[in-house]
């Protein structure tokens, strides 16, 4: 398997499963997501998984490589604002919801 679609595959399957951690164990995801450590390294996850989509080319990877970015980059600089923002915006099974529509948003426009 390509290690273009390895990083498809393994970034689908992580939102998947985080999508539904959220919705099933929405008090246990707030406990950990709640401490800013958690939200950086989080942030810093997302930030190496952008770096094999800045070196690939095509419209798919550079629009998945600035949201990564954007996404990582918020969450290493602010993650109390990042705490604040989700917890106001919507509950967790909301986000979770989101996490399953991204993975479904790769899985079918992946290149």
């Amino acid at each position: 398997m390509a290690a273009r679609s390895l990083v498809v595959y393994g970034l689908a399957v992580f939102l998947f499963l985080s999508g539904y951690w959220h919705i099933r164990r929405p008090v246990q995801t707030e406990e950990w997501l709640s401490k800013p450590s958690v939200i950086r390294g989080i942030g810093v996850l997302l930030l190496l998984i952008a770096v094999p989509c800045v070196v690939w080319r095509g419209w798919f990877f550079e629009v998945l490589a600035a949201l990564l970015v954007a996404s990582g980059a918020w969450r290493v600089c602010f993650p109390r604002h990042s705490i604040q923002t989700q917890r106001l915006v919507y509950p967790r099974w909301i986000h979770g919801c989101l996490l399953f529509a991204g993975a479904i948003a790769i899985l079918l426009l992946k290149p």
